[in-house]
């Protein structure tokens, strides 16, 4: 099985709750395309969420881009 890195954010925190972790590679639906991502960035959104501000966001997260939208 194919494998990607990803982070992933188990439980909220500071900057060290950010893990990468290998992960399945996901299998793109009809009407979806997969992209290779060879880098990214974290924004403002993602900082709120790391820090527990988000209170409709469930842990785990996976901050990969996938459905046409980050999450």
């Amino acid at each position: 099985m194919a494998t990607m890195k990803a982070v992933v954010i188990r439980e909220a925190g500071g900057p060290e709750v950010l893990k990468i972790e290998s992960l399945p590679i996901p299998t793109p639906k009809s009407g979806e395309v997969l992209i290779r991502v060879k880098a990214f960035g974290l924004n403002r959104s993602e900082m709120f969420t790391r820090q527990g501000h988000s209170p409709d966001v469930k842990f785990p997260r996976v901050l990969r881009h996938r459905s046409g939208r980050c999450g």
